[in-house]
């Protein structure tokens, strides 16, 4: 685990965003923690609760059904 916060630590600027589509246990810890690290964080789900449950928690988060292509599209 060391060795891949060590090579996102070393990426440069524009590479720390990242978009997490789904929030379950293990969606919402990654966002989470990656946003406490400082990176810009897209928190995408199906579900309106866990966007609910995460916003302010993260730079954006969006509700959308992630296998709809232009859902997708639509955010960025």
């Amino acid at each position: 685990m060391e060795k891949i916060m060590r090579k996102l630590r070393s990426q440069p600027e524009e590479a720390k965003q990242f978009v997490v589509i789904g929030l379950g246990q293990f969606g919402m810890s990654v966002a989470t923690t990656l946003y406490s690290m400082g990176y810009d964080v897209l928190a995408v789900d199906i579900s309106g609760e866990r966007v609910d449950a995460i916003n302010g928690k993260v730079t954006h988060a969006a509700q959308a059904d992630a296998t709809d292509e232009e859902a997708l599209q639509t955010l960025g």
